[in-house]
């Protein structure tokens, strides 16, 4: 059977992505999520975006809503209450610019560490923690 490449942008994995003196955020990312157009327009993004005085921000929101599928990234708002934060740009605008490099940075780390590509001597063996997720992002930490 061979390998669907719309089906591979959808898989997704768990990550823990620890922060010192913080917490842990619990995130499902698409390591294949990220194609070779979605590649080129962010870097057009980023020096359009730079070119304009607005620097790389707006790019990197947008692949952090690109690669991570669902967290459990939680927020306060102006009254106080707390909620979960979207994985949309502008909810992001509010989010320190550490936490969103830091689950940038933990998806890249995790793909060196764990790549998707296995070399294995059982021919068809898959990871087992690994966690599908259907288009519309169905799937919960809660």
């Amino acid at each position: 059977m061979g390998l669907n490449a719309a089906t591979a942008k959808q898989f997704t994995r768990p990550l823990v992505v620890p922060f010192d003196g913080l917490g842990e955020l619990n995130i499902m990312y698409r390591p294949a999520a990220v194609t070779v157009a979605r590649e080129r327009a962010y870097n057009e993004q980023v020096a359009r975006d730079t070119e304009a005085g607005k620097g790389p921000l707006p790019a990197l929101v947008k692949r952090v809503c690109e690669v991570v599928a669902e967290w459990d990234l939680d927020n306060d708002d102006a009254k106080g209450q707390t909620y979960r934060v979207p994985l949309k740009p502008d909810a992001l605008d509010v989010i320190p610019t550490v936490l969103l490099l830091g689950v940038l940075n933990a998806t890249i780390e995790d793909q060196g560490l764990n790549p998707i590509r296995r070399v294995s001597s059982e021919r068809g063996s898959s990871r087992k923690d690994a966690v599908a997720v259907s288009p519309n992002g169905t799937g919960s930490f809660e």
